[in-house]
């Protein structure tokens, strides 16, 4: 059977009738892309991943669940996407640090750009 892709209607109808544990599992995965993705320095994937999760946590907030989060299952889930999380903001802080040392280069390179033409010229002309 061919199957058609769902419709961002259908995807967030289908979203909204899933279990809990599916919704746990379902913010899990997504923390593990998150990380996949912030290594390889995709931010766009890695916002818009981050988009999806939010709003799958708005959902998962909304079902008040008292029961799962604090079953043996759910104790480890919620541990395991404490560390994801913990290690997708350890890259992001790289990524972050790594593109505001790159900013500085470059700027450091603008600005010893002209002064290192007049120079060039300087030197040429004595």
């Amino acid at each position: 059977m061919l199957r058609t892709k769902p419709t961002q209607g259908n995807a967030m109808a289908d979203v909204l009738t899933r279990g809990i544990r599916q919704l746990w599992l379902d913010y899990q995965f997504l923390t593990i892309e998150i990380n996949k993705f912030a290594e390889q320095q995709h931010l766009e994937l890695v916002s818009e991943l981050m988009s999806q999760r939010e709003k799958l946590q708005t959902i998962i907030a909304e079902r008040n669940d008292t029961e799962f989060i604090y079953s043996e299952e759910g104790i480890e889930i919620l541990k395991n996407i404490q560390e994801l999380n913990q290690l997708a903001g350890q890259k992001l802080q790289f990524m972050s640090n790594r593109a505001k040392q790159q900013r500085s280069v470059s700027q450091a390179y603008e600005g010893t750009g002209e002064a290192f033409s007049v120079g060039r010229r300087m030197n040429r002309e004595t």
